[in-house]
């Protein structure tokens, strides 16, 4: 998890990476084992995101180890750059951005005008396609883990909980068993506490966090129970918030559903919904 602060951070302290001096200057938000901070490099003046992971926590090593080396490995404009990574002290450096998407739906006076919101999904879908056809999942997406790093350019932060897709010797993914995670993305299948496909759950994460672009929070767990998420399964249109965004933009809406789909074996792969009529419709509007 990482959430974004506008708080100063403590009086200035400097961390040592591979020799290099840098600067602790603004405390930007922390997770449950985690702490970062914008940093200025006393040798270049460049500055950096400064994440620092707690070595106490049993697990603190693994996850180290596991985020640099999916970071490593992804190259995409809507994925977080890694710059370096230093075990002995379990520092990562990543350029760094201005703002997360939670800040800008929940905080900002203005909040997303239409041009970016409508920026922002083919990027992501874009990005989360990527990433699953290197075979990682994400395995926490939200809306505090997407990050802008100019006006109109979004990308994917935190790949502490990331995991390498499991495929059987027939080359298909396997369910798996894991709650980890932050609970309001949760897919059905994760929150009902049975094995689902990891790649389905980040799809249903990601249509959560852009379905909360539009609408704010769509509901508080995907059971019947939740009155909002009974009628995004059963009768959407019913509900005004998911009715004026049907009316919006059609396309884009069935999107949604189908991202959203409470069934695994329904729900959209990243690939597909790539290939969506909406983002093919946001492509070609985008080159005239």
């Amino acid at each position: 998890m990482c959430s974004f602060s506008t708080n100063i951070s403590k009086p200035e302290r400097i961390v040592d990476v591979n020799g290099e001096a840098y600067q602790l200057k603004r405390f930007l938000g922390n997770g449950r084992h985690t702490e970062i901070h914008a940093a200025k490099s006393l040798k270049t003046g460049s500055l950096v995101a400064l994440k620092q992971i707690n070595k106490k926590y049993s697990d603190a090593l693994k996850n180290f180890q596991q985020e640099i080396q999916f970071l490593g490995k992804l190259n995409h404009t809507n994925v977080i750059k890694l710059i370096y990574a230093q075990e002995s002290n379990f520092t990562i450096l990543t350029e760094l951005a201005k703002y997360d998407l939670f800040h800008a739906i929940y905080e900002r006076k203005k909040g997303l005008c239409r041009q970016v919101k409508n920026l922002i999904p083919p990027q992501l879908i874009d990005a989360l396609a990527y990433i699953h056809s290197q075979g990682i999942a994400h395995m926490d997406i939200k809306a505090e883990n997407v990050v802008f790093t100019n006006a109109t350019t979004v990308k994917l932060i935190d790949f502490n909980l990331a995991k390498k897709i499991p495929i059987n010797e027939m080359g298909n993914e396997m369910r798996i068993f894991n709650s980890n995670g932050t609970r309001i993305t949760w897919s059905p299948q994760k929150y009902d506490r049975t094995y689902f496909f990891v790649s389905k759950d980040d799809i249903w994460a990601l249509g959560f966090t852009l379905l909360e672009i539009e609408i704010g929070n769509p509901w508080a767990k995907p059971d019947m129970e939740d009155r909002n998420y009974q009628q995004w399964v059963h009768d959407p249109l019913a509900n005004e918030d998911f009715r004026s965004l049907a009316m919006r933009n059609e396309e884009y809406f069935c999107l949604l559903r189908w991202m959203l789909n409470q069934h695994e074996d329904r729900r959209c792969s990243a690939a597909e919904a790539k290939e969506s009529v909406y983002i093919k419709q946001w492509l070609q509007k985008k080159t005239k």
